[in-house]
């Protein structure tokens, strides 16, 4: 083989080797999917830390209803009195499931108001 043709493609080859390895560090540096990841994980550890504290002063507020329902209200009938902190009590443990249902309710009249004899869920 001629000797020029093997330096050609020698030297070539570290190019694209030096092209590659340029590329991949100019991509990682400016790559969004990383900073993307990092900053969706510091959003929903706030959202997270928000509904947590929330939900301690939620309960808070509820001892504190409860309090003045059982000792200042005397007004009120007993079962009525403990039912209402019944309901208050359980209300972050069903809110849920009730809004579900309602969102499946609303979906299947805004469907027959329309029209639509299938509704598709996009699955």
């Amino acid at each position: 083989m001629n000797p020029n043709l093997i330096s050609v493609f020698n030297t070539t080859k570290q190019e694209n080797n030096a092209i590659d390895n340029s590329l991949h560090v100019t991509k990682d540096e400016n790559s969004i999917d990383e900073q993307k990841t990092f900053y969706q994980q510091t959003e929903a550890y706030y959202i997270k830390s928000a509904s947590a504290y929330m939900f301690y002063v939620y309960y808070f507020i509820v001892i504190g209803v409860a309090f003045i329902l059982l000792f200042r209200q005397n007004h009120i009938n007993v079962y009525i009195r403990l039912l209402i902190i019944t309901i208050f009590s359980i209300y972050p443990f069903i809110i849920g499931y009730i809004e579900t249902y309602i969102l499946n309710i609303l979906k299947f009249f805004y469907a027959f108001i329309n029209g639509n004899v299938y509704y598709n869920n996009g699955y």
